[in-house]
């Protein structure tokens, strides 16, 4: 883990982003950005009240451009923190938002989808963690012990296609984070043990997912421990 996180970070160093903080009175976040800025990782960008901001004026008219919204929305929605802050990284002032210590994820994603929208080639949003494995566990089949587990935050009940857009999207995303990607599609069966229709789904996403990405290596459906121990998956 730390051999990954130091990479991360230097990486950073190496070119510090401009990171707008939505939530920069919260507590933990001044905590963060006082480490973020000793450390040389980023450009901390914050803001107070909204309403008081100078941006706020042209913020409420592109807001009420780009959704046809009435006035009285458009005040009410950038007034809000996290609207404002997607505003603002929409409008070329950071390089990315930090949100999330204070709100649920429904308010952190909704003015991102409202205001920056996905590119064309995402067809869902869709959220991913790291997970970074023991030094005391094998790691071969795991790029040194980093994992990226998709989608456990905003895709409730995703269907064939979303899965495929998740695992491929997710796969792109690793190798952002310099990961060569080995992608595997869990469920609660390994290799056919099981033909519960949501064990198809799966199987069928993973087939989708060969057919749109020949160059990716993509098994499933399997179990957690299958794609993690050769002994298991073989």
């Amino acid at each position: 883990m730390e051999n990954f996180l130091a990479q991360i970070k230097e990486r950073a160093k190496k070119n510090p982003a401009r990171l707008i903080f939505a939530e920069g009175n919260e507590a933990r976040v001044k905590e963060a950005i006082e480490i973020i800025e000793r450390e040389g990782l980023a450009i901390p960008v914050t803001f107070g009240d909204p309403a008081k901001d100078p941006h706020f004026e042209d913020f409420v008219k592109k807001f009420m451009e780009l959704r046809g919204a009435s006035e009285e929305e458009a005040r009410s929605k950038m007034q809000n923190p996290h609207y404002f802050a997607t505003m603002m990284l929409g409008e070329g002032l950071g390089d990315g938002l930090i949100t999330g210590p204070t709100a649920p994820s429904r308010e952190r994603i909704l003015p991102a989808l409202e205001i920056i929208k996905t590119e064309e080639k995402f067809h869902k949003v869709s959220g991913f963690f790291f997970m970074v494995l023991p030094a005391n566990v094998d790691r071969d089949a795991a790029n040194g012990g980093v994992l990226l587990f998709a989608d456990c935050a905003v895709n409730v009940e995703p269907d064939v296609n979303t899965l495929a857009d998740i695992a491929i999207d997710t796969a792109e995303t690793a190798k952002r984070f310099g990961i060569e990607p080995v992608v595997a599609l869990l469920s609660f069966s390994t290799a056919g043990s099981s033909n519960h229709p949501l064990v198809k789904k799966v199987r069928e996403a993973a087939k989708l997912v060969k057919s749109r990405r020949p160059d990716l290596t993509v098994e499933g459906e399997m179990q957690v421990d299958a794609a993690l121990m050769d002994q298991i998956g073989a």
